[in-house]
């Protein structure tokens, strides 16, 4: 009770029944090397919630800093730390983490600038600025902040900001379902969201998370999953990435900014990766900031359609081979311009504005523009004629500048006199409305503004 609260969030999970909601106070909680482990259900009728009292005013962490670095030899560092951790931080920015390479001890010369290595109770670090690490701010975690464990149910997120862990919040396995994740910030970490089923993330921040491709915002899940009015950025592996289990998930109506790109290898820098078993709906969403890839659909039968996909630096949308069943439209989808070295003139262009790998699938009513190709099979196309006539699909599609309202200023709805106004086609499951607007907004409406925290403003 408010009266007599509890000590801590164990303590509290320790009591909690169907229809308790939990509600915690302004503040910054550490959850120790094993974070919070969720084993409670709710019902339908009387879900447990956990609310901040003030939204993101409450920080949850399961991390610890880390002092004392003493110089090994050449770029290394080390400390001494009883355990080995699963992640570190230097100055908030995520280290590449233990599993990326198995070195041979702190003298193996494959170790690189950003990596970190655990030996017998010491800790290695090669710094990312090749400095010494006790001028920064260094911290390690062993363990997720929230993990549910078992046949976990109707549970509930809202206000908090999570950061300094592998993952924010684990949802668990097959037998984790009907959760709410709402109004949450996941920042300066390697995972935000992982796993569960039958949920819906909504109005969420995932930021500075990485800091190579296999880290993402939101990974794997199983089925029927929503997740919707999410702002993304600084990622070094996908937003989104639902990757061999998940089917049937809503994502819709998310912005995702651009990439991480400081402090990082190996990056994915992909937008969407719609893989797993299928039957997805990629929807409405928002993709812009210099990423490699805007959509990578390595699933059946999904629905992309109403997505605006700009400045992707090798492809745009991408159906990968042996997937089909597929239907692409309405989208726009704008390839990054090169860079000429200084002085010369502009380049042509060599990105992939979408590639195709399997048929059959459905493409049609989608605009392309910037200097790139199309490809059909493993053969490409340099035109939209071109394009046509090789894939025999496309049939409507438009090449040309999309002329947005403001983009200088995030604003991607279509100007009057658009070639994208009033040039779509009806999608049962979205709208019945005729001749929708091409891309990710209609109209006027500019729902970008209302994705993300409610407490962070872009």
């Amino acid at each position: 009770s408010e009266r007599e609260p509890f000590a801590t969030l164990g303590r509290a999970e320790e009591a909690l029944k169907p229809g308790d909601t939990v509600v915690v106070e302004d503040g910054e909680y550490s959850l120790g090397r094993g974070g919070l482990v969720v084993t409670k259900s709710g019902a339908a009728d009387a879900p447990i919630a956990y609310r901040a009292r003030n939204p993101g005013k409450v920080t949850l962490r399961a991390s610890e800093k880390l002092a004392g670095f003493e110089h090994y030899k050449g770029k290394l560092w080390r400390a001494r730390l009883d355990k080995a951790p699963t992640m570190a931080l230097e100055d908030n920015d995520p280290l590449h983490h233990r599993w990326e390479h198995k070195f041979d001890g702190p003298d193996d010369p494959r170790f690189e600038r950003g990596f970190w290595q655990w030996f017998d109770g010491w800790f290695y670090v090669w710094p990312w600025e090749d400095d010494d690490p006790n001028q920064h701010a260094f911290s390690v975690s062993f363990n997720s902040i929230v993990r549910l464990s078992g046949p976990v149910s109707h549970r509930v997120w809202e206000g908090f900001v999570f950061e300094h862990c592998y993952y924010g919040l684990h949802l668990g396995g097959a037998d984790s379902r009907h959760h709410v994740v709402r109004n949450c910030l996941f920042k300066n970490g390697c995972m935000g969201v992982g796993g569960g089923q039958d949920s819906v993330i909504e109005h969420c921040t995932f930021l500075n998370l990485g800091p190579s491709k296999w880290e993402h915002g939101i990974y794997d899940g199983l089925e029927n999953t929503v997740i919707r009015f999410c702002h993304f950025e600084r990622i070094a592996g996908g937003a989104l990435h639902l990757y061999s289990k998940p089917r049937g998930i809503t994502a819709c109506y998310n912005t995702i900014g651009p990439p991480m790109t400081k402090r990082v290898s190996f990056a994915g820098h992909v937008g969407i990766y719609a893989w797993g078993r299928g039957e997805h709906k990629i929807h409405h969403n928002l993709i812009y900031g210099g990423h490699r890839i805007g959509i990578s659909v390595n699933a059946p039968n999904c629905l992309i359609a109403h997505n605006t996909v700009l400045d992707t630096n090798m492809v745009g949308l991408w159906l990968y081979e042996r997937q089909t069943g597929n239907r692409v439209l309405n989208n726009i989808v704008a390839a990054a311009q090169p860079q000429p070295p200084a002085g010369s003139e502009p380049a042509g262009g060599s990105r992939t504005l979408i590639k195709v790998g399997a048929t059959p699938n459905l493409l049609d009513f989608n605009l392309y523009a910037g200097q790139g190709k199309w490809s059909w099979l493993g053969k490409e196309a340099a035109t939209a004629e071109a394009w046509r006539a090789l894939s025999a699909q496309d049939d409507h599609c438009i090449a040309d500048v999309p002329k947005f309202r403001g983009p200088a200023r995030l604003d991607f709805r279509l100007a009057p006199g658009s070639p994208g106004v009033r040039a779509g086609t009806p999608v049962p499951e979205l709208s019945p409305a005729p001749s929708p607007d091409l891309g990710a907004f209609q109209g006027d409406d500019l729902w970008a503004e209302r994705t993300g925290v409610t407490f962070l403003r872009r």
